[in-house]
């Protein structure tokens, strides 16, 4: 409340008048509070007993919504034997609540001078329940009283004392730290002068110290002496951090704030005072890690639907009430996964999924060190957080080549699509192989081959590649070969497709694969001439397939980044050329003589290229002069098959290779014809060849 504030009291006045009756009131009551007030306001015993003249009462109106501050005074100007004045302020739930010192309401009670005097106490009080700070509490009496009244909770604390005085401060200030709904629920009497009435059941009170108390040894009841004060168990942690808010102010200190925050939610009164004390010290001494405080939150509050607001406040996504250190996430996510108590935070408040996802985006080194973990400890929890651990990699792959195998493959488990992704292939060899191994497990793998194939070559992860054919086959080969066709390509003069070497010597052993992927797809040229590059066009396989994929391939007019590879690409077409009888192989023919010939002439023909051409051709008497047998051969096919003059001069293409060609057709009758076929092509317009060419010609026309 704010300083200065007032606020209004009720008030009652007891005394005797033809028995002890009710004389004055500022509020009307029911039957049912008066004879409560009644009851309390009346002398504690059967007679006066020396040092309790005066004695305070503190308990709640039962059914008045109000809590009753009384003090009563012994009356011997009355005219009958033990009769006593009592003053009760009354004290609206409300504004117990408002109340920092209950001392300054105390103040407000007063012995009545005559019956007469009675007329005062109809009209409320109004008080300003402002803190004393002068307060002298002994330390010794106040331990012995915080850890009966919290240590033992259910039972009912009866100190013996010389005077009803000795602990009527430390009560009262023990009143002012409880929170309003302990306080309005808490029962003292000062001044017991006998313990009669067990359904009273005060919390604390205070006794003449020869005073009989019946049942002593009942286990509701716990009967102490100041000179037990020394009691080394009494000086507990949470009796100290409890003492020291107790006696040092009071204001509003860190404890008595946590107190006051959390101490509404329950209803056991006395019974979570010590719990609460115990999660707030193990707050205060966790710098490192959270982990104490979730130890004593489960110790006192098992139950995962328990003190879901404390819970909510270290453990929940937006929770405030922690030390700098404590409240940073990973530790919080740590502790809530890794700690044996951790089913003690309900999952709507942990929200370890949730977290999980959004600590990757955060702090990814701290999910992946949680993330390993979780896949070694197992269980919900740890299964929650590998949920969104994985959610999360989802969203930002970049990390997955940081992963150690088992925690990437856990993530598979959950996601099998991250099989697609490239950063989950930039891992070292014997990681690749170990996912790769790992996919027949995964459910539904196969429907991402052609999306993982991709990621593994865009990855270069080239040992994953051999292996994930060995279980994709064709679906691996296929998306392998429409990767290849969506490759940038150089654009100079000509198309240059510069693929890596790696990928060439996987195709390599896939040649059954090739084959059949031709069959059932339309390849792109720069597919069939990189698989042009690795077949041999002796096979029946490919033989099989005649020449139009080929003649479709040479039309791309795409040429490869490797010399040996475009090398090896020429040969192939050129032998499907001069093997098959179609009308369409002399493009075939076309498109490899040259290089074929400039790599006879060069002596750069290695004989495994040259065996594809070899069987095709005539037989010639210096076997070693491959340039001879090539021009012989293809020279007889343009003669025999009569192939358009255009294609014998698009196919000799340099001087020496036309004038060879042109010799080597001179030779026969047929030849000669041709050549005149040409020669008048040439003069009617209809084919145009480069001047030296045409001087070549002129001397055969």
């Amino acid at each position: 409340m704010m300083v200065g504030e007032t606020i209004e009291l009720h008030q009652t006045l007891h005394g005797y008048g033809d028995g002890h009756q009710l004389l004055s009131s500022s509020l009307q009551l029911t039957r049912e509070q008066q004879w409560q007030l009644l009851v309390m306001s009346d002398l504690s015993g059967s007679s006066f007993r020396k040092g309790f003249d005066s004695y305070l009462t503190g308990y709640p109106l039962e059914t008045g919504g109000f809590y009753c501050l009384a003090r009563t005074w012994f009356a011997p100007e009355l005219p009958r034997p033990g009769c006593v004045w009592t003053h009760t302020i009354l004290i609206s739930d409300t504004d117990v609540a408002r109340i920092q010192d209950f001392r300054s309401i105390i103040s407000q009670l007063r012995r009545p001078l005559s019956k007469e005097d009675a007329e005062s106490y109809e009209e409320p009080v109004r008080a300003v329940p402002v803190a004393n700070p002068t307060c002298r509490l002994d330390e010794s009496v106040s331990r012995i009283l915080l850890y009966l009244l919290y240590g033992s909770p259910s039972k009912r604390i009866i100190l013996r004392s010389e005077s009803s005085a000795t602990y009527e401060e430390v009560i009262l200030a023990t009143l002012n730290q409880q929170w309003p709904r302990l306080r309005r629920s808490f029962r003292f009497c000062t001044g017991a002068l006998e313990i009669r009435d067990r359904d009273v059941n005060f919390d604390v009170a205070v006794v003449p110290r020869d005073t009989r108390i019946p049942d002593a040894d009942d286990t509701m009841a716990t009967v102490t002496d100041p000179d037990e004060k020394t009691a080394t168990e009494r000086s507990e942690d949470w009796v100290r951090i409890a003492l020291s808010d107790l006696v040092g102010a009071y204001s509003q200190t860190e404890l008595r704030r946590f107190l006051w925050k959390f101490g509404p939610d329950y209803i056991d009164g006395r019974g979570s005072f010590r719990p609460l004390c115990e999660v707030y010290l193990a707050s205060s001494r966790s710098s490192e890690s959270i982990d104490p405080v979730l130890s004593a939150i489960a110790h006192f509050f098992p139950l995962p639907d328990s003190s879901k607001r404390l819970k909510a406040e270290f453990f929940g996504v937006r929770g405030s009430f922690r030390q700098p250190s404590q409240a940073d996430d990973p530790q919080v996510l740590r502790a809530l996964v890794t700690h044996p108590a951790a089913a003690s935070i309900p999952d709507d408040i942990a929200a370890i999924e949730q977290r999980a996802r959004t600590l990757v985006d955060s702090d990814e080194r701290s999910a992946s060190q949680i993330a390993l973990t979780a896949t070694k400890i197992g269980g919900s929890r740890a299964q929650q957080f590998l949920n969104g651990f994985a959610a999360g990699v989802r969203s930002k792959p970049g990390i997955l080549h940081t992963l150690p195998s088992s925690l990437a493959i856990e993530l598979l488990k959950i996601y099998p699509e991250l099989l697609t992704s490239v950063e989950l292939w930039k891992v070292p060899a014997s990681q690749q192989l170990t996912i790769v191994a790992y996919i027949p497990s995964l459910p539904h793998a196969k429907d991402f081959a052609k999306k993982i194939t991709e990621a593994v070559i865009n990855a270069n992860a080239w040992p994953a590649l051999r292996s994930l054919i060995a279980q994709f086959g064709y679906e691996a080969v296929s998306a392998i070969l429409a990767w290849i066709d969506l490759y940038p390509i150089e654009s100079d003069l000509r198309p240059c497709l510069s693929i890596p070497d790696e990928l060439f010597g996987v195709l390599n052993d896939q040649r059954r694969w090739l084959i059949e992927t031709i069959r059932q797809k339309t390849l792109g040229p720069a597919a069939l001439r990189v698989i042009s590059a690795v077949s041999d066009p002796r096979a029946d396989g490919v033989r099989s397939l005649g020449s139009k994929p080929w003649v479709q391939m040479i039309r791309g007019d795409v040429r490869l980044g490797s010399a040996e590879s475009e090398l090896h690409s020429k040969a192939f077409v050129l032998s499907i050329g001069l093997s098959l009888a179609s009308e369409d192989a002399v493009q075939l023919v076309r498109d490899g003589f040259s290089a074929i010939y400039k790599a006879a002439w060069d002596n750069v023909l290695d004989d495994e290229t040259w065996a594809f051409v070899e069987p095709y051709l005539p037989w010639y008497l210096v076997t070693w002069d491959k340039c001879a047998r090539l021009i012989r051969g293809v020279v007889h096919l343009f003669v025999d098959r009569r192939w358009p003059a255009n294609e014998f001069s698009s196919t000799f293409v340099t001087a020496e290779e036309f004038q060879r060609a042109l010799e080597e057709a001179s030779r026969t009758r047929r030849g000669s014809r041709y050549i005149k076929g040409i020669c008048d092509q040439v003069r009617s317009g209809s084919l145009t060849i480069d001047k030296v060419r045409a001087g070549v010609l002129t001397r055969y026309c």
